[in-house]
């Protein structure tokens, strides 16, 4: 580190430098020029170790950042509480199946959303025109947030063309949505049974994978024309076949269903 001592030096004694050929720090002469020379190389190391250190550290933060920001961008933006969050995720839907050039495509509304740690469980339904009061449909898309925007990964859907027969045979149709990787909580958003009832005495679905025997309880939600859609979440290793009952409110199945789920499930 002479360079430094020589610049110091040449900083604050000039005039003693040109007159000196060389310079030796044990001579009485230059004891407190020494003295004040060694504080000013401690200040300069400090600044250029301050700076360093906190350039160092803006990166580490700005890299941290950007790791955050890329795997849990939902804590970032929080897309529930926008109140336009329905339009955009119409236009994102919609977007996708001219993407796919799809004809016909008209989505009519969203009738439910439910949010995952990274994304969204969109239900909707179409339009069909003159048809419209006819026909039945609901739509399941499992929609990730991503800092470039959201990203589709899996869906599902049923459609039938016949309202006023659905409602005059109580039926009770379902729909199955293939697993996905977990999310951010840990627990995977799929797969996921969902489905609709028309028979009025039921209040509740209750769902059991007969090769283990787990129960899971449906999510009721009630929708325009007197419509009841319901879904539920299973873990990823359920079974392959699922019983559905549809319980009165005394708790007694009034409608039972079997599920057979495919052994390698095609992603819609």
């Amino acid at each position: 580190m002479d360079w430094i001592w020589e610049l110091v030096l040449r900083r604050h004694f000039t005039h003693e430098i040109k007159e000196a050929d060389s310079y030796d720090p044990n001579e009485p002469q230059w004891s407190s020029q020494m003295q004040l020379i060694k504080e000013e190389v401690a200040n300069v190391r400090k600044q250029r170790w301050f700076w360093k250190t906190s350039a160092a550290a803006a990166g580490i933060t700005l890299i941290g950042f950007i790791v955050f920001a890329w795997f849990f961008p939902m804590n970032l933006t929080n897309p529930a509480a926008d109140p336009a969050i329905d339009q955009t995720l119409s236009q994102v839907i919609t977007e996708r199946y001219r993407t796919l050039n799809v004809s016909g495509f008209d989505l009519d509304e969203i009738v439910h959303k439910e949010w995952t740690d990274n994304g969204v469980l969109v239900f909707y339904t179409k339009d069909y025109g003159q048809n419209d009061d006819e026909d039945v449909d609901l739509n399941l898309e499992y929609w990730k947030k991503t800092l470039t925007g959201w990203k589709w990964v899996t869906g599902g859907s049923y459609q039938f063309s016949s309202l006023k027969n659905l409602k005059q045979d109580e039926s009770l149709i379902f729909e199955y949505v293939t697993g996905t990787e977990p999310d951010g909580s840990g627990e995977p958003p799929l797969p996921i049974v969902y489905g609709e009832s028309f028979k009025p005495d039921v209040v509740n679905i209750e769902l059991t994978d007969k090769q283990n025997q787990y129960k899971q309880v449906a999510k009721m939600i009630y929708i325009q024309d007197d419509r009841t859609i319901w879904f539920a979440r299973f873990p990823i290793s359920m079974g392959m076949n699922i019983e559905i009952q549809g319980l009165d409110e005394s708790g007694k199945a009034v409608v039972i269903k079997n599920m057979d789920i495919p052994a390698t499930p095609i992603e819609k």
